[in-house]
């Protein structure tokens, strides 16, 4: 909270003010902010995003949902994704203005995608396009909005479509992005390039992301993006390299960084690999079976319009 305050060149007294609340109150709060409450934090979240020339005091029904995104972002981060759906859905409640109905929905459809439904993740991404579409552009919302259908799109082989988000997507990024979701994009754009039978240039983008992965440590993405890549050279006949990476592999499917699922995964491309039995069609498969093993969200998870 200070250190947003404090981004922003306000005084304690100016936020006070912005929030509609007593300046003791922010001094108390940022002194001991185990004793917060959802109201205030409601407000002062307001108060430090609002883009608008002039502040006015949050609805019921703003608050509503931003109570609703803080208590999903909670239930994600302890992995409780139907609990976080249920939050979501009681956060949809008339009087709704088009930016919070946005931003529900573009966490619903996160939540949704963990679930494994993928079909209504696009569909409330659709939905949070048009919500978000109506009300003043806020880029940083815009990106994570746009890297989130793109991911959903490959995941549903709709490449094409996919492909025509991109350039927007690149523009974005380079503006707004941090140096996380560029890698996302870089990741997302090598899956459609394959899709798209661009094979150099999907090698190029998925052997860039898992070196960058493996430099940072992680573990998880650095693996999916290799086994993205695997299935693209199984189906060049290049098992050569196939192998390679394998071995270089192995490691990671003993990792304790990784679920006892992601592991198995790994060590069956592993003995596939070196049984000479792994097709282009089960690399595929691989591929996608491992991005199931552990959530995509990260944690804490990033309520979509706070900074």
């Amino acid at each position: 909270m200070k250190d947003r305050r404090v981004k922003r060149g306000w005084s304690e007294a100016e936020l006070a003010r912005k929030a509609g609340l007593p300046e003791q109150t922010i001094r108390e709060y940022e002194v001991d902010p185990s004793k917060l409450t959802e109201e205030v934090c409601c407000r002062v979240n307001h108060a430090l995003t609002r883009r608008r020339a002039s502040w006015r005091p949050s609805t019921h029904s703003e608050l509503w949902a931003d109570r609703s995104l803080v208590e999903a972002a909670l239930n994600i981060d302890q992995a409780r994704f139907r609990a976080a759906l249920k939050v979501l859905e009681e956060g949809f409640i008339p009087d709704l203005g088009p930016e919070h109905m946005g931003r529900l929905l573009l966490t619903k459809a996160a939540v949704l995608g963990e679930l494994g439904w993928e079909a209504r993740a696009l569909e409330a991404l659709q939905q949070a396009e048009r919500c978000l579409g109506l009300c003043e552009k806020e880029p940083a919302v815009w990106l994570r909005l746009r890297l989130d259908q793109l991911y959903f799109l490959c995941h549903a082989d709709r490449f094409c479509e996919a492909d025509a988000l991109l350039a927007e997507t690149r523009e974005l990024a380079a503006d707004e992005g941090n140096a996380t979701e560029r890698l996302e994009l870089s990741w997302l754009e090598g899956r459609i390039s394959a899709g798209l039978g661009k094979w150099a240039e999907a090698l190029e983008a998925l052997e860039h992301v898992r070196a960058e992965h493996l430099a940072a440590g992680h573990l998880f993405e650095a693996a999916s993006a290799t086994l993205d890549a695997t299935a693209i050279l199984v189906s060049q006949g290049k098992l050569s390299r196939v192998e390679e990476i394998a071995r270089e592999m192995e490691p990671l499917a003993q990792s304790k960084e990784l679920r006892d699922v992601s592991r198995s995964t790994l060590r069956l491309f592993c003995k596939m690999v070196g049984r000479g039995s792994l097709k282009p069609d089960t690399a595929r498969r691989l591929a996608v079976e491992f991005r199931r093993t552990d959530t995509r969200l990260t944690r804490p998870y990033p309520i979509p319009g706070w900074e």
